[in-house]
This record gives structure tokens, sequence and C-alpha cells, in this order.
């Protein structure tokens, strides 16, 4: 380099075999795999093992679809919300509310699945009609078949909206839970109450 260069602060870009630095060691690869080095990430995070445990089973349950979204909210558990509610306004009125709330909500749920499955109908007879013009005729089978899935889906919405209009204890289990945490939040909050007074 000369001193022009030095200088000016330009510095050579084709540099000797004999300047070239010596490079970093990396870490040991059993050490990256551990997650002990920096930040790399630990090896259960992005290695899938090659022998899984024989004694562990996986069950996947569902459609998949959007009905789903409905039986998770009837099966989901208020029990806490309840208990917690009770222990802040015990009143009964408040608790009439909040059952009323929970079922509105699965009623919009209800809606909501409703005009999604709808959509979707719409979309897919459209991709029907192109498949069959384009003498596709494998696929519109399949899309087809989807349409009628969707219909049995839109099908049983329709009786868990009867089924819940009659109070069918299947379609207000989220009620019951709610309602079963509420009366554990009463109790809890007059047992205190007659532990203090003693």
């Amino acid at each position: 380099m000369s001193l022009f260069d030095k200088i000016l602060g330009r510095s050579n870009h084709f540099q000797s075999a004999n300047n070239i630095p010596e490079p970093t060691p990396l870490s040991s690869t059993s050490e990256m795999m551990d997650g002990n080095v920096g930040n790399t990430v630990p090896r259960n995070e992005f290695v899938a093992d090659e022998n899984p445990d024989p004694t562990v089973t996986t069950i996947a349950f569902g459609t998949g679809r959007p009905i789903d979204a409905i039986y998770a909210f009837i099966t989901r558990d208020f029990e806490d919300e309840g208990y917690n509610d009770a222990l802040v306004n015990n009143d009964k009125s408040y608790r009439d509310t909040k059952e009323a709330l929970l079922r509105n909500n699965l009623k919009l749920r209800f809606q909501q699945v409703k005009v999604r499955y709808q959509d979707d109908i719409r979309k897919l007879k459209v991709q029907v009609q192109i498949a069959e013009e384009s003498m596709v005729v494998s696929s519109a089978a399949q899309l087809r078949a989807l349409i009628e899935t969707f219909q049995s889906h839109l099908a049983e919405i329709a009786r868990m909206e009867e089924d819940l209009e009659r109070n069918d204890p299947k379609m207000t289990q989220m009620i019951e839970s709610y309602k079963r945490g509420f009366l554990k939040g009463i109790a809890a909050q007059t047992y205190d109450v007659t532990h203090i007074i003693k």
C-alpha cells in the first residue's frame, strides 16, 4: 500500500497470501447442538428425533374446518371465569347477564361460520365451472365433494342452533361450566365470611 493510499484511507483490495488473516475457530458441533454457544438454537427446537417414543400415540381430531371453532367454544371451560366473577360481583343478575352473553357469543360464532362456509361454497362453485369448461373432470369432482362436505357442515350447524334453542346440555357446556365456577366462587366467599365472623 502506498503512502498516498494510507493518507486517503484506501486499502489494498488484493492481499497477498501472507496477509490473509487466520479464520476464527468455530465451536464444536456438540456445543452448537446443545445450545451452549452464543445465540444458537437448542437442538430440540430444530432437530426431529429419528426414533420417537413408541409409547406416545398422536390422535388427530376435528375437521380442520371452520366448524371446529364452534366445537372449541362449546367445550371451552369458563369455570375459572365464573369463580372470579362471583368473587367480584355475586349478584344473580350479573351471572344471568354473563350467561346470556355466552349464549349470544355462541350464536355469533354460528353466524360467522355459516357466512364463511357460504362464501367458500360460492367460490368453489365458480372453480367447478372453470374445471368443467377446461375438461378437468377429476378436479371438478374433488371440488364438488368439498362443496358437499361444507353443505353437511352447514346442516350440522343448523342442528346445533336448534339444540341451543331447546337448551340441549351438549350445546350449553360453556354456560354450565360458568355456572359451576360462579357457584364455587359464592361458596368460597361465604366460607371466608363465616370464618371472619367467628
